[in-house]
């Protein structure tokens, strides 16, 4: 615009929030500097103020949430990569029909008398029907008839966990709030109590390659 840069940034016609000496407005044009929320201000000055970037992936989490609403299921703000609780084993599941392995993840606390505690998954075909399973076993079967996959959880094993039969929807998710205090269990529900460690996995219906799969599993150790 035949003002040299400095006079603009000096001015304050122009912001330069990163000091590198080029105009803000200018590093966007260029590529060389993102604004995933358009307010005008470099990505990487958005955090440099505070925004959350849990994964420390460079992008303010805020723009992750709102491209991709599944990556924080429970709705609270935070991508539930960062919030996930207990330690997955079994991964990654056989592939399900869309190419992707099921994923399951656990949100909330460990701590019992909270009793905050989610199940979720991922990953998983549109409109498919499952449910969550839960064990204080963990296990290895497979094949197991009419499904892909592996059964991680053995022994007396719940069904139903976080809401009975669940649908996966138009965003191939699942996510349940389960009651520590009556886990499904074969024969009745228990209370989960500190020092014990459960397994959730997830079966779900699906059409390749068998009938149903498996996701991935998860050990929780309660407080």
């Amino acid at each position: 615009n035949g003002i040299p840069d400095s006079c603009e940034i000096t001015s304050g016609i122009e912001l330069d929030c990163n000091a590198n000496g080029i105009p803000d407005s200018c590093d966007f044009l260029a590529g060389t500097a993102l604004d995933c929320n358009a307010n005008g201000i470099p990505d990487e000055c958005d955090l440099a103020a505070g925004a959350a970037d849990c994964n420390a992936d460079g992008i303010p989490d805020s723009c992750q949430i709102a491209a991709d609403s599944t990556l924080d299921l429970n709705a609270n703000g935070t991508l539930d990569a960062c919030e996930a609780i207990g330690t997955t084993y079994c991964s990654p599941a056989v592939a399900n029909s869309t190419g992707l392995p099921g994923v399951v993840t656990i949100l909330g606390n460990e701590t019992v008398f909270l009793n905050d505690f989610k199940v979720s998954a991922r990953d998983l075909p549109q409109g498919s029907l499952g449910y969550f399973l839960a064990s204080t076993t963990p296990g290895l079967i497979a094949p197991v008839l009419g499904s892909a996959g592996s059964l991680c959880v053995i022994g007396s094993i719940g069904r139903g966990v976080g809401g009975g039969v669940l649908s996966a929807g138009t965003t191939g998710t699942m996510i349940g709030a389960a009651d520590l205090s009556a886990m499904p269990q074969p024969t009745g529900a228990v209370a989960v109590q500190a020092g014990e460690t459960w397994h959730f996995q997830l079966w779900h219906r699906d059409v390749s390659p068998l009938n149903s799969n498996f996701t991935d599993a998860v050990a929780v150790t309660f407080q």
